[in-house]
């Protein structure tokens, strides 16, 4: 429902000064006591964020050149100014409301000369001397009026300041927020080593808020200067000389309170930095939850937390606590001064009468306050200049260079090539290397300089052959050693890079782990730091990351990325990369919402979503970093037939493709083999296989890894697809997404087969939830129970004698002017220093002892609320967006820590005031309370009827945050996605979409506390006008002294009750953040137990490995079907068994359960006869091992990584970095195993990342070993390496090991083999015994390799049984002792082997082979070798015949 009034831009000028325009709204919430976003104006165009941004970019864009222009003639360049940038933007206005600042502070320094008159008159009319006239009752009333009108005035001055003030600090922040996320797009690799997540964030939720409340107080700094030194003329002109004095002393405490300020500020910003590790830890925790929970690193990463939290409450605890000192010194300033003042005043032969006293005190309070609002406004402008400095930092942080990728493409000659690179050398740099650069002179703009992206086009002929090639093969000498010029401190080097690609070929990457094919991908794509050399990329650019990047939003939304939705095109793309059966499994088809970060997929799914989006794209160039890793052999090779060779190829597309899949070698155009950083040859395939010109790389890898270099035997021939084709549809159930592909007819719509009513589908982002009416007593009454209960209570009552103290210094000076008790002067002043100190103190103990309490409950409610989350079950983070999350520990934290206790103890001082004022007021002059009755209950009705919408209006506040970081979030998570396909203009339209979701709110809640100061102030007025006449009424029956003392009373009570409503108001607004934080604490379901003390397992649990379920039964929701039933399995102690089965097929499921992720709905799972379901998740999970695949590392060192918790000595970190194959990456770091993680592993390649969680597992030492397809991202001679560990280390001998597996290889030695379907286990055998069910699904799978894989495949099974049957004859080795066996397919050369034979093998001291004779059934064994009956033998050079140990047989590549 949308609301009928008038626009704030249109608007007039009786509804601008009155807020009226917004009436309606207040209306509204007072009727439907609940509001929605619908139900508020639209944004006024000049509040937008498109406006704002582009108006502030003019600014600083301005200011950087004239800082520019300000270094000629020799002259040193000054520094750009962010205030200088936004004073140039919104200065005029900013002025404009320092104009009706000034005004009001007129109004305010008006009063107490009025009021000194008025007392002088109600004086003079109770003692009129003799012989003079009584002064008339209509000058008095004519100054009743005189006050009336000033207070009047003042609202209107006030609240325009105000809301002028407060919107240019709005648009100033949301104009800041835009340009952080703009400049988050364009940061440098080096530069997001600084701006990690975290601190971006921050940045976007407190830094910017800390801008606006500057930009409004900023004023103070300069108007309160001139309302003292005014204040102090009335002063002097009233008590001559003594005013100086009482200055003086004023102005003595003034460098106390800077001392404290300047201690303060550097508070503030030690603990913004702590604040940002704190979040950042928090992010990297979310981030990576499963893995966590699947350590059982709950606890110790809450520790961690914890840990920071502390050392952020002492800062954020020693700032309450000087600002409670501070405030206390302020309150001390009037009561010292005014001793001073009086007792010089008494000196000099002066009688202190009601109107000197009372007036002078008035004085005094009007000094007083501009000197506490300047403190404050020193303090808070302190804190927003500390932010202006981190965003300033931000501003001029390194950028990218210049994208090679040229897009404008009208003006390249046809025939030149798509990517041409010429003598480049790229570096992945540091902070610490700008530095560098920069100390030496090197500018950043001189290293990011523009490159020529035309150049010289190739000859017309579409050939690969780069500059000094020979018979077509380009060999590379020069390696990363020559490179002594470039930074390499921590960094990664790409050196001498020449490549020239035409238009429309195919060109793959290969390397082992960490040789440098992630790097030379982001090199084309502008991610690297070019140093050298030519880059041309001419044409848009799709690009396919390793770690596939998933946003949340819909699947279909995920493969448009923002195109227009082509039917038929998109139905061709789904058919391609292999969706078509995951479309018909998901509920709502491609229109089924996608978790953030693709949490609710596979890493397979995820994976062919992010290629979908990169074949749907109309880019001419394909960046694809190793898509086929997550994917089985089946769907790999649908994938490149479909896509690379089908697609993309017919349409002339250019395709980059890093990979491990040797296989798809021989199909390419152009292969680039890279190590070390190098390109170290390229040709064609032909010719790096079958020359002597190259380095021999590529020839030896295929040999040992691919099935030797016979290139007819690479790719698939046309009979083998054309059986492939016809057998889909007869074998579905092949490993992940192995199924049929039917291709859908263009009138059909992926997706939607389903209604299209939007309520069949249950959306996976849960909506959050906001909580209706009041703030109910039991979130305070739980807050203040955190806070440490009846002390709170005691610091409550505390403050009422704080307001007794008052109460009687203000009755002792006016019973000091009116001589009431006969005493001394000295008497009189030395018991108000007694009434005064007695207050002072016993405001400095309440301030301070409320700031620890306040610490107290900032402490355990944050504790409760990240406890609650991280004993939450996976299903809340599939549910509830990082940003969501965020947005509690970030910006209500913060509120929580600076603004709750200062506002708690704000409103019960003011409440306690109210009602001291009201009670001396009912004892001094009753009368007084005619008037002041109704007054009050107008200012309770409009409270009221305030609070219903602004309370609202904080919760819409509050939820329209959490979209804004949620989409910052999934932005910084894929920078290179984003650029690569050059979507940073429309996702800056999406965040500019947020802001103004937000600003819609934000302005609205500007406007109502307006409304209601208002109309607060309004009816002060009266009520000062209505007193004033009353006390005229009695102007000769009462004494002067207490007329005066109730005339101050009623004056001051009128900013008495404005502050406490606001004040109240606030406090519900500052509880409606603590509730969420509440919600968190106590709202959420939670895990079972971690430990059960009454049911540990026994030390070393489990001993054995042995895991049984009994007819397990697994639901993720009770309202879901089961996706495991009737599970029934025994996996024997240190079994090695692995899993296969189809997309949905019940694989993860299955390690779920026995990881309890997800509780079983009925069955049970044990382990070493122990029911996992009766002891606590710590002890189940933290005594298991896995490795997930998707491999995820924290920031922090190489260290903090393996052993978080500094469990394990250095000698046994270097032992599993040895054992996992990454030792040799973390020696070369000078920090060695302090070697820097950046956030996400972004410094480490996704193999390496995954080396790393393998040494991880391998350091636990468990019994129990799961691998999720660990080995999905690292090349075929890591992989053999890897497996080989897990065959025959010491630490995985006698382990039990369960493996899901798309790579066939892994598990085709195993002892079982168990396939799965719909939850169910369909086949469980040996490999051998499964290869020979007919028509079998694990049979169906190995056919589906291809038919020389498949033969390899067999023959190992084959191999494998018959070890097992071995009678356990020694082996014998060849003196090394050492026989890492090959397994190839190729016919073997005759050439000089002991019998003529060539033995072909691995490395020079192991020159032993399987041989396997495709040409024939049986192959007779060579001379001095003993022979078996289907031709396979064991060899070494000297024909000695050796017995095989297992895991001998593993060299072997999926073909």
């Amino acid at each position: 429902m949308v609301w009928s009034t008038t626009r704030p831009e249109d608007a007039n000028l009786f509804q601008r000064l009155t807020f009226e325009w917004i009436s309606p709204l207040l209306g509204l919430g007072w009727k439907k006591k609940t509001l929605e976003v619908e139900d508020f104006f639209q944004v006024p165009p000049n509040i937008k964020a498109e406006y704002l941004s582009e108006k502030f970019q003019k600014s600083w864009r301005e200011e950087v050149e004239e800082a520019a222009a300000s270094g000629t003639s020799g002259k040193k360049a000054k520094e750009p100014s962010l205030a200088r940038a936004i004073l140039r933007g919104w200065g005029r206005r900013w002025m404009v409301a320092g104009a009706f600042k000034l005004c009001s502070d007129a109004c305010g320094l008006g009063a107490p000369v009025i009021l000194r008159y008025f007392i002088d008159f109600l004086s003079n009319s109770y003692n009129v001397p003799e012989g003079k006239v009584p002064p008339t009752a209509g000058y008095g009333y004519g100054l009743a009026v005189g006050l009336f009108a000033l207070q009047f005035l003042n609202a209107i001055f006030l609240n325009q300041f105000w809301i002028i003030g407060s919107t240019v600090g709005m648009e100033v922040s949301r104009s800041l927020i835009t340009t952080v996320y703009r400049k988050s797009l364009t940061l440098s690799q080096a530069a997001r080593q600084n701006y990690v997540s975290g601190k971006l964030i921050n940045l976007l939720s407190s830094d910017t808020y800390r801008i606006t409340d500057g930009t409004v107080h900023a004023h103070t700094l300069w108007t309160a200067p001139i309302q003292i030194i005014i204040a102090l003329a009335l002063l002097i002109q009233l008590l001559g000389v003594s005013a100086v004095v009482g200055f003086v002393v004023l102005v003595a405490l003034l460098p106390i309170a800077g001392l404290l300020i300047k201690q303060a500020g550097d508070v503030r910003t030690k603990s913004q930095n702590i604040t940002d590790q704190r979040v950042k830890q928090i992010e990297e925790t979310l981030s990576g939850i499963r893995v966590i929970k699947y350590m059982g690193w709950e606890m110790a990463l809450l520790a961690k937390i914890n840990n920071l939290r502390l050392t952020e409450l002492a800062s954020v605890r020693k700032i309450l606590i000087l600002k409670g000192i501070f405030g206390t010194i302020v309150m001390s300033q009037t009561v010292f001064a005014a001793i001073a003042m009086f007792w010089v005043y008494h000196a000099l032969g002066n009688t202190l009468t009601s109107t000197t006293g009372f007036v002078a005190i008035a004085y005094l309070n009007t000094i007083r306050f501009p000197m506490l609002f300047l403190a404050q406004a020193v303090a808070i402008t302190v804190e927003a200049s500390v932010s202006v400095r981190r965003i300033y930092d931000l501003l001029l942080s390194p950028e990218l260079q210049k994208s090679p990728v040229n897009t404008e493409t009208s003006g390249v000659p046809s025939e030149a090539p798509a990517i041409k690179v010429e003598d480049a050398d790229f570096v992945w740099e540091s902070m610490s290397d700008i530095r560098a650069n920069n100390k030496r002179g090197i500018s950043q703009s001189r290293v990011g300089s523009s490159t020529n992206i035309r150049g010289t086009p190739e000859d017309s002929r579409t050939e690969l052959l780069p500059p000094n090639t020979a018979n077509g093969v380009r060999v590379v000498t020069r390696t990363i050693s020559n490179l002594s010029t470039l930074q390499r401190s921590g960094g990664y080097v790409l050196s001498e890079v020449n490549i020239t690609v035409p238009r429309g070929a195919l060109v793959t990457v290969v390397g082992v782990v960490g040789s440098g094919k992630s790097s030379l991908l982001n090199a084309l794509l502008g991610e690297m730091r070019k140093v050298n050399g030519i880059v041309e990329v001419n044409g848009a650019v799709a690009y396919v990351p390793q770690t596939a990047w998933i946003f949340n939003d819909s699947l279909r939304n995920n493969i448009l990325f923002g195109k227009d939705l082509d039917e038929p095109r998109y139905n061709d793309v789904i058919y391609n990369c292999a969706l078509t059966r995951d479309l018909e499994i998901l509920t709502a088809g491609d229109r089924t919402e996608i978790g953030e970060r693709g949490i609710n997929l596979s890493g397979g799914q995820k994976q062919r979503i992010n290629l979908a989006r990169a074949v749907y794209s109309d880019a001419p160039i394909v960046i694809a970093d190793d898509p086929l890793s997550a994917v089985d052999a089946h769907v790999s090779r649908h994938i490149f037939e479909e896509c690379f060779l089908g697609d993309m190829k017919k349409k002339g597309r250019t395709v980059i493709l890093a990979t491990h899949q040797l296989h798809v070698l021989s199909r390419s155009d152009w292969v680039i083999c890279m190590k070390d950083g190098s390109i170290i040859e390229q040709g064609t395939y032909h010719d790096l296989c079958n020359t002597s010109a190259g380095t021999g790389y590529l020839k030896s890898l295929m040999e040992v890894y691919g099935g030797g270099t016979n290139t007819t035997n690479t790719g698939l021939a046309p009979p083998e697809k054309q059986r492939i084709k016809k057998s889909e549809n007869k074998m579905k159930q092949v490993s992940e997404t192995s199924f049929d592909l039917p291709k859908l007819s263009s009138d059909e719509s992926l997706g939607n087969n389903q209604s299209d009513d939007v309520e069949t589908f249950k959306n996976l982002i849960v909506a959050e939830e906001k909580a209706a009416g009041a703030v109910p007593w039991s979130v305070y009454k739980e807050y203040i129970d955190l806070a440490g209960g009846p002390i709170v209570w005691a610091l409550g009552l505390g403050l009422v004698f704080v307001q007794g103290f008052r109460l009687g210094t203000d009755w002792w000076l006016a019973s000091y002017c009116t001589d009431s008790f006969g005493l001394t002067p000295t008497l009189y002043l030395v018991g108000y220093l007694c009434w005064g100190t007695a207050q002072i103190l016993f405001m400095m103990v309440v301030s301070v002892a409320g700031s620890v309490r306040g610490y107290e409950g900032a402490k355990s409610l944050h504790e409760q609320a990240i406890t609650a989350i991280l004993r939450s079950p996976v299903s809340f983070f599939d549910s509830t967006p990082m940003g969501r999350i965020l947005n509690r520990f970030s910006k209500d934290t913060e509120a929580m820590d600076n603004n709750v206790p200062d506002v708690a103890t704000v409103f019960v001082y003011m409440v306690t005031m109210l009602f001291s004022t009201l009670i001396i007021i009912a004892v001094l002059q009753p009368i007084f309370l005619a008037p002041l009755v109704p007054l009050m209950a107008a200012y309770y009705f409009v409270a009221v009827y305030y609070r219903s919408t602004r309370r609202e209006i904080v919760r819409l506040e509050a939820l329209a945050r959490s979209p804004l970081f949620a989409h910052f979030s999934e932005t910084l998570s894929g920078l290179p996605t984003i650029r690569a396909y050059g979507a940073q203009a429309r996702l800056s339209r999406s965040n500019e979409k947020h802001v103004n979701n937000h600003t819609q709110l934000f302005f609205s809640l500007l406007t109502v506390a307006r409304w209601l100061s208002y109309r607060l102030e309004t009816i002060a007025s009266f009520l000062v006008l209505s007193v004033c006449c009353f006390a005229v009424l009695q102007r000769t029956g009462t004494n002067p002294g207490l007329m005066a003392l109730a005339a101050t009373y009623i004056l001051s009570i009128t900013s008495v009750l404005n502050f406490s409503v606001e004040s109240s108001s606030g406090l519900e607004m500052e509880f409606i953040g603590i509730s969420r934080l509440m919600e968190y604490g106590k709202g959420l379901e939670s895990e079972a137990d971690d430990i059960i003390p009454d049911n540990r397992p026994p030390k070393g649990w489990p001993d054995k490995g042995q895991i049984e379920l009994k007819n397990l039964e697994m639901r993720y929701r009770p309202d879901l079907p089961p996706v495991l039933s009737d599970v029934n399995l025994t996996i024997k102690p240190g079994e090695k068994i692995g899993i296969v089965g189809r997309t949905g097929a019940g694989k993860s499921s299955l390690l779920v359960s026995i990881f309890r992720l997800v509780e079983p709905s009925g069955g049970a799972v044990f382990i070493d006869n122990i029911d996992i379901g009766k002891i606590g998740l710590h002890d189940l999970r933290s005594r298991l091992s896995i490795i997930a695949q998707d491999p995820v590392v924290f920031s922090g060192t190489i260290r903090s990584n393996l052993d978080p918790f500094d469990e394990h000595k250095d000698a046994e970190l270097w032992d599993v970095l040895e054992r996992s194959h990454i030792k040799k990456i973390v020696t070369r770091s000078s920090r060695k195993l302090d070697m820097r993680v950046a956030e996400n592993g972004e410094n480490l390649s996704v193999g390496q990342r995954q080396l790393l969680c393998l040494a991880r597992a391998m350091l636990r030492d468990s019994n129990i070993v799961v691998l999720d397809e660990a080995t999905a991202s690292v090349d075929i001679e890591t992989d053999e390496l890897i497996q080989k560990t897990i065959r025959e280390d010491e630490r995985f001998k006698g382990r039990t090991v369960i493996t899901i597996a798309h790579r066939l290889n892994t598990i085709i030695d195993y002892d079982r083999v168990l396939v799965m379907d719909s939850g169910r286990i369909t086949e469980i055998g040996s490999p051998s015994d499964l290869l020979e069910i007919p028509g079998g699904t694990f049979s169906s799978l190995v056919d589906e390799t291809g038919h020389d894989n498949a033969a390899m495949l067999r023959q190992m099974a084959v191999t494998k049984t018959r070890s097992h049957k071995s009678n356990g004859a020694s082996p014998v080795t060849n003196g090394n002792g050492h026989f890492p066996f090959n397994v190839y397919a190729d016919k073997l050369k005759p050439s000089g082997g002991a019998d003529g034979t060539e033995l072909v093998s691995s490395s020079e001291d192991t020159p032993a082979i399987f041989v396997h004779d495709t040409d024939e059934e049986t192959a007779a064994a060579p001379s001095g070798v003993s022979g078996t009956s289907d031709g396979i033998a064991p060899l070494v050079n000297d024909g000695t015949v050796v017995e095989l140990k297992e895991g001998d047989t593993q060299r072997l590549v999926e073909r």
